[in-house]
């Protein structure tokens, strides 16, 4: 608990690069992150995503909140009334070990492991290039993530977003290069024990589409293994729209080149919400796909700050730095 308001506090200390502004709720970072915990997350509390900041080649690793293996059956709670009143008096007199003990030994079905998955990643290959300038952001006002820097000298931005009202994650690519932007878009999901776990195939040129199943083979249950070989369905769908240049499709792979900027729309729909998830993924594209990058972000805007700016904490003017140079200066005293 230390450590998250740690972290909190800091968080709002940590100023804009221009450092001139006043706190403005910013994590930002001078280098891509290294590791999935370094990532920045975004998400509208079903659909969320996890956005490394890599300019040569980005993942974004996607997440839903219904991705789970198995079904509603495996049944209910073992224990029985006379037990769950041992239980209690055992709270009662305060013998609380003793009680965890029994809760696990009469109500659970003792080691399991049935875990909640990704939906999959998203990868941008924008190529090898020499990389200058380089920030890279989280608006906790706003819920935007931000990656600017140089490519080859040239303007190069990123944005992602998951929206509520909308939703969707989307994604804004720009550069100023004069050849436009060039970058291979994919799609995929880990397999399971050596089992597929998605199909992902091109709809057309500038749309992918992923279905697949949560599966998981090295379950447990009652202590003992357990191949889960069903549960929640899932489709996935993706669109790229693009200023100037071409998208194509090759195999399960779109092919950007010669932008000079493009707005990618993800939907994501499963089995555990919809009976035809696949339609209702379908629609939600269809929804979002039709506008503007910045019509929606001030919807999603408008509908974060409602519940963010309930609060205001304010902590002073503080020199500019980013989030793990700050945490790094604190440990060393």
């Amino acid at each position: 608990m230390k450590k998250l308001l740690l972290v909190f506090i800091l968080t709002a200390l940590s100023c804009a690069p221009d450092g001139n502004r006043g706190p403005d709720l910013r994590l930002w970072y001078r280098q891509p992150a290294g590791a999935w915990i370094e990532a920045l997350p975004v998400g509208n509390g079903r659909l969320g995503a996890m956005v490394f900041g890599n300019a040569r080649q980005e993942r974004i690793q996607l997440n839903e909140d219904s991705m789970w293996p198995g079904g509603p059956d495996w049944g209910d709670a073992k224990g029985t009334p006379a037990e769950l009143e041992e239980v209690r008096e055992l709270l009662r007199t305060e013998q609380y070990h003793l009680a965890d003990k029994r809760v696990v030994e009469a109500f659970s079905y003792g080691s399991i492991i049935r875990s909640h998955q990704t939906l999959g990643d998203l990868m941008l290959n924008f190529g090898e290039a020499e990389i200058g300038g380089y920030t890279r952001s989280l608006s906790l006002d706003s819920a935007l993530a931000t990656v600017t820097c140089t490519r080859n000298g040239y303007p190069f931005s990123e944005r992602v977003f998951a929206s509520r009202p909308d939703q969707a994650i989307v994604i804004e690519l720009a550069t100023a290069d004069p050849r436009g932007l060039n970058c291979g878009i994919a799609l995929s999901r880990p397999p399971d024990h050596g089992h597929a776990t998605a199909v992902v195939s091109a709809e057309s040129d500038d749309m992918l589409v992923m279905d697949g199943m949560v599966t998981q083979y090295g379950g447990k249950r009652d202590s003992r293994p357990l191949s889960i070989e069903q549960g929640v369905r899932f489709q996935t769908r993706l669109q790229v729209i693009h200023d100037g240049g071409t998208c194509t499709a090759r195999d399960s792979t779109l092919l950007l080149e010669g932008a000079a900027g493009a707005r990618i729309v993800l939907t994501a729909a499963t089995s555990f919400y919809e009976d035809d998830y696949g339609e209702a993924a379908a629609d939600q594209l269809q929804r979002a796909g039709t506008s503007a990058f910045t019509i929606l972000l001030a919807r999603h805007v408008r509908d974060h700050q409602q519940l963010f700016k309930r609060v205001r904490l304010d902590l002073g003017d503080q020199p500019a730095m980013p989030l793990d140079e700050r945490l790094a200066a604190v440990k060393a005293g």
